[in-house]
């Protein structure tokens, strides 16, 4: 490698007379070795006029869309995003999961913040707590009872003072794709959010009031269902099978893995 040349102001048109390279010039400046490697790498020089190359795209043509990549403001990158948009999880189900993770959800807290005034009362508490996203997926009384029980199946010591980022990052941090119970482990929090937030809409909308057996069960079920949809798995253990079994999920067989 060549750290340094004394002409700061050589161009690589100085190196070329009548369309070939200067061998020597640059014999003396870089040395016959590079010399002989810049020859045989750039090849022999054509008469053609010179091509623009977009570089942020691999195919160096500009486009839109690579222009919008750019400039666009960017959040920091979400390390549990795979888990929530991959084939298994319904759409409808992602959607809400990601609105809750940038607090998109409609809330009374989050109305009030458009400048809309309403006096604030959730849908889990009898006491009628003041709504926002903590409170109706992590915090009230209903709510705590849900995640207790779903922590209490997968033998997981509950931590009432957990947010409900912390706790669904714990169970991501359990997640796998090589093993079923992995798979569970990441559609655990997706689903009872999902289902915590569809009992506190059924409420608002619809005045419906459901119990806790009825969320319990509708988690279960959609557990069940989700997971029907994984066909191999690499690893499946004794303990995996109880769990497996305590949630009603089918298990499914190992991949076999090729001689």
């Amino acid at each position: 490698m060549v750290e340094s040349i004394n002409e700061p102001n050589l161009r690589v048109n100085d190196l070329v007379i009548n369309n070939t390279w200067d061998v020597h010039k640059m014999n003396h400046l870089i040395g016959e070795n590079l010399t002989r490697e810049v020859v045989n790498s750039v090849g022999s020089l054509q008469q053609a006029q010179d091509t623009m190359i977009w570089l942020p795209d691999k195919n160096g043509l500009f486009s839109s869309k690579s222009a919008w990549d750019i400039i666009r403001m960017k959040f920091q990158k979400l390390d549990w995003s795979c888990w929530i948009w991959n084939k298994w999880i319904p759409k409808k189900v992602a959607i809400c999961i990601w609105k809750a993770t940038f607090n998109c959800l409609p809330v009374d807290v989050q109305i009030r913040k458009c400048g809309i005034p309403l006096v604030s009362c959730c849908n889990c508490c009898h006491g009628g707590h003041e709504e926002d996203l903590e409170h109706v997926i992590n915090k009230g009384d209903f709510v705590m009872e849900v995640w207790k029980r779903v922590y209490a199946e997968l033998g997981i010591h509950f931590i009432a003072l957990q947010g409900w980022k912390e706790r669904a990052q714990g169970l991501f941090n359990r997640a796998s794709w090589h093993s079923q119970i992995g798979i569970l482990y990441s559609m655990i929090p997706i689903v009872v959010i999902w289902q915590l937030w569809r009992r506190r809409y059924r409420a608002r909308m619809e005045g419906t009031s459901e119990s806790f057996s009825l969320v319990v069960g509708n988690i279960m079920y959609w557990l069940n269902h989700i997971a029907s949809n994984v066909n191999k798995v690499k690893r499946l253990s004794c303990v995996d099978r109880a769990l497996l079994s305590r949630f009603g999920v089918k298990i499914v067989e190992l991949k076999k893995c090729s001689a």
